[in-house]
């Protein structure tokens, strides 16, 4: 069945109407959400209008291609008719440039608005920014503030669709690097039963954050650039697993000719951790 939140093509976009619908959706968390990205509560704040993919008082594109044609226009725009305007631009995979943010800045100034926020999500910050006055903000860290909200119908349907969008594009290959979401936990229960795709994607956040995990760099000798699986993958419904090398196994061909760590996902509820080696060693 699909997602209601699937109104668009491009991944971005699709994002982007998740969060203002359920924004609109849900006015207590519309209100944290301006609070979370500018410190500040929204003036007037009922008053508060929304558009996507085109301009205030500009008509609304009819479909994605029309709107793909207004390129340069930002994702989102949250504004009231007192000068407060708070402009959101969505990136995955595509970097984000300084110039487009420029723009956006100067449009709205040009349609009269005096207080400008600008918000930037994307799956990796930028290396180098030069712009102080853009907030930005990774995706998976509004997954986590989501997380910690109460939790409402609207707040639920949207961490969901995080979670599912960020598996259909990891299986897609679109999205190489970065996430959408991060590791919350392993929720299989009666009531959310085992599924291979959430276990896949859910092992995928694990094995990420175990990877950059200090302690195990020092204390076992885990390589902390070294290469996984290249694809979590396996038989439909099976368990999923993934290894993290050993710093002294660099020069090995095969991962399984060393000692390594193994993280496996099970239906049976199975979660184990453990360090394997198919290869005998000298006592």
């Amino acid at each position: 069945m699909r997602n209601i939140f699937d109104q668009y093509t491009q991944p971005e976009n699709r994002l982007t109407h998740a969060l203002i619908s359920s924004l609109e959706a849900d006015p207590k968390l519309f209100q944290k959400f301006i609070h979370w990205v500018t410190g500040k509560t929204a003036p007037f704040s009922r008053s508060l209008k929304i558009t996507e993919q085109h301009l205030p008082g500009e008509e609304e594109a009819h479909d994605e291609e029309e709107a793909d044609e207004r390129r340069g226009l930002p994702d989102a725009w949250i504004y009231n008719d007192s000068g407060w305007a708070l402009i959101i631009e969505s990136k995955i995979e595509s970097s984000l440039k300084r110039g487009q943010l420029e723009r956006h800045r100067r449009t709205a100034e040009k349609h009269g608005f005096t207080e400008i926020h600008l918000l930037a999500l994307v799956t990796e910050p930028p290396s180098r920014f030069d712009l102080d006055d853009v907030k930005i903000r990774k995706w998976a860290d509004l997954y986590s503030w989501l997380l910690k909200q109460k939790q409402s119908e609207w707040t639920h349907r949207l961490t969901k669709y995080f979670e599912i969008l960020e598996t259909k594009l990891v299986d897609e290959k679109y999205l190489k690097e970065g996430t959408l979401t991060m590791f919350a936990g392993i929720r299989f229960d009666k009531d959310n039963p085992y599924e291979y795709h959430e276990a896949k994607r859910l092992l995928r956040l694990a094995m990420d954050e175990l990877q950059q995990r200090n302690n195990l760099k020092r204390e076992l000798g885990m390589d902390p650039e070294g290469n996984r699986r290249p694809a979590i993958t396996g038989r439909e419904g099976r368990g999923v697993w993934d290894f993290l090398p050993l710093a002294k196994a660099k020069d090995a061909k095969n991962f399984t000719e060393f000692p390594h760590l193994t993280n496996t996902r099970h239906p049976r509820g199975a979660s184990t951790c453990d360090c394997h080696c198919s290869k005998r060693y000298p006592a």
